[in-house]
């Protein structure tokens, strides 16, 4: 890995004071937009008493992605250790990481409401069909994640770097950025794969019945305010816009989630429309055959194999 970030022969604003305030207004916005998010499909949920039409893999998947996101937030905002090991990293010049409370708020926050929504699949008693379980490939994902990082930690024991001063560059060996960095992409890998299952739900059910599209709505506007806020926030440090190499992970998972929710807009307005306008109540057939298939049974009577 290279010692130092390769700069951007680019002209930097000027630190004005204009130039901060609306940073920390897309700061505010974004973090407000993300933590709403987070309200929409638990009461959802709670309005029709009914899991149905939800991907089991996506929730699950979830509280792991954000538990790492929440750690290397920490990390980076806390840890003297971290940061350091980031400076030597990627050269003094950079500056610190270009992580902000509002990063921590969010992940904590959504990670609390991950975990409350996952119950309501199994102790709230709502309608659930036997079809949503979690997949063997996303119980392989979560273990495999696990030891991963596992790995990555007793090697930073058991193999650490070079004892150097802070101001050093870095000498090679593992250090606990590495592991934040595992972490990192850990959940960005998790934000590649999670949002699948319930994309594939919804194209097998053509319908969004089920699927809030309000918090899909509130997380693209929170991301796309957010990587410009990343952008701001980079040209105002002392590596200019190079400062997001060393922080690939907010990057990437803006995209990421801006690509996937235009996906599930298009689902919902475009492609399967249909399922706007059916009533708590009726959510039968659009869900995809909640009675039959809790019956064991096909539309026509007879008998068939569960998914």
């Amino acid at each position: 890995m290279p010692s130092q970030a390769p700069r951007l022969d680019i002209v930097r604003p000027a630190r004005y004071t204009h130039t901060y305030t609306i940073a920390n207004n897309l700061y505010l916005v974004s973090f407000l937009c993300w933590a709403f998010s987070s309200y929409p499909q638990p009461i959802i949920n709670f309005q029709r008493k009914s899991v149905t039409g939800l991907s089991l893999d996506y929730f699950t998947i979830n509280i792991l992605g954000h538990s790492c996101y929440t750690v290397s937030c920490l990390a980076f905002l806390y840890s003297e250790t971290v940061r350091d090991q980031y400076r030597r990293r990627w050269g003094s010049g950079v500056g610190d990481p270009t992580v902000r409370l509002n990063d921590l708020a969010f992940t904590a926050h959504a990670l609390l409401w991950s975990c409350f929504t996952i119950t309501q699949f199994y102790w709230w008693g709502y309608t659930r069909l036997p079809s949503q379980r979690l997949s063997r490939g996303m119980t392989c994902l979560i273990l495999g994640s696990l030891a991963s990082i596992a790995l990555a930690t007793g090697l930073v024991i058991f193999f650490p770097s070079k004892d150097v001063g802070s101001d050093e560059p870095y000498a090679g060996g593992w250090e606990w950025l590495d592991v934040i960095y595992l972490m990192g992409h850990i959940k960005l890998l998790i934000s590649v794969i999670k949002y699948y299952p319930q994309a594939h739900l919804n194209y097998v059910n053509k319908s969004t019945r089920g699927w809030s599209i309000h918090k899909c709505l509130m997380d693209f506007i929170g991301s796309i305010f957010s990587l410009i806020q990343l952008f701001i926030d980079a040209s105002l440090t002392p590596g200019g816009l190079g400062s997001v190499i060393g922080n690939p992970l907010k990057f990437l998972l803006g995209w990421i989630s801006v690509v996937f929710d235009i996906v599930f807009g298009l689902q919902h307005w475009v492609f399967y429309p249909a399922g706007k306008g059916v009533k708590f109540g009726d959510e039968r057939r659009i869900v995809g055959r909640d009675d039959e298939e809790e019956r064991g049974l096909l539309p026509d009577g007879s008998r068939g194999e569960r998914e």
